[in-house]
Order: structure tokens, then sequence, then C-alpha cells
């Protein structure tokens, strides 16, 4: 058994600039890359006076366990837990997520692997402008953080000093 345990605080503080007409975004749907296209800076005020809107603050913690068992030359398994808390200004949410990989040794420079893992992320931000400027009735509102689901599979090979990798998600 090998326990390894951790610790991880993030902070991020989203504003929104915007322009002097109050609108916020510039359309770029529909624009060739064969035929760049200029878009002049935007007549700011003086430094200091550009109008922001606070857009959120978003913090995340998370304490992690896991556990790497190696069970003979061949297999081994890495199972873990994560207590994920995610703070933004609307809501607090925390959630408890596994992490289980089993790992076959076929060979010694031969790997194989199957890994299962969960995650807790925020959940988007509607946006400001939808095609051809239509305004989003819930704009800039935080949506709830999601459970992320991850299923791999995949080899490494350490052939002639390289290492040699495949996996599908």
């Amino acid at each position: 058994h090998k326990t390894t345990a951790g610790y991880q605080i993030s902070k991020s503080i989203w504003d929104i600039y915007t322009f002097p007409d109050n609108s916020v975004a510039v359309d770029f749907n529909d624009l060739p890359l064969t035929a760049p296209t200029y878009f002049p800076e935007p007549d700011w005020q003086p430094h200091g006076t550009k109008p922001v809107t606070p857009a959120y603050n978003h913090r995340t913690h998370t304490i992690s366990i896991g556990d790497d068992i190696h069970f003979n030359e061949q297999w081994a398994a890495l199972i873990g837990l994560s207590d994920n808390q995610i703070e933004v200004d609307s809501y607090q949410k925390s959630e408890v997520t596994p992490t289980l990989s089993v790992i076959y040794k076929p060979r010694e420079n031969i790997s194989t692997y199957t890994s299962y893992m969960e995650g807790l992320e925020q959940g988007g931000v509607a946006t400001q402008i939808f095609q051809d400027n239509f305004t989003v009735v819930n704009r800039g509102q935080i949506m709830e953080p999601l459970i992320s689901k991850q299923l791999e599979a995949g080899v490494k090979a350490s052939v002639a000093n390289m290492l040699l990798t495949a996996a599908l998600f």
C-alpha cells in the first residue's frame, strides 16, 4: 500500500467589462478564416472608469485521499475519494466523488488500465448575447454545479527509450 493525501484550493473573481453602449460582446459568428476581419478597440473611458459588471466569485476546495495497492507483479489498483466543495456567490455545493483504476502488466514494459472517475465541476454561465444579437433572458446566471463522470481504458508501452500510449475516453 502507498497512501497519498492532498488539499487544493483556488479562487477566481470574474468581472464583465461592458462597452459604452452597454453591449458586452462582438458577434464572431460566421466569420470566415480565409478573410480576417478587423475589429477596432472600443472607445474606453479613462482608466478606472470603465463600466464593470461583477460576474461572480468562485472558490473551490478539494481534499483527496488515495491508495496505490499492488497485488502482485502484474496487478495493481488505485482507489481514492475526493471531498469537493464549490462556493459561488449564489450557492454552495459539496460532494464526495470516487476514483478507481485497475492496472494489468502483461509484460514488464507494457501496462493496460481501466479507470473510472467522478468530479464536481462548476456549472456554466449563461452567455450575454446569443446568435444574431438576441438577448438572453438569464444572461450572466450561474448554473448549478454538476457531477462529471469519466471512463477511460488504455495501454502504455516502453519501447526503445520511447513511451507509447493509447487511450479511449
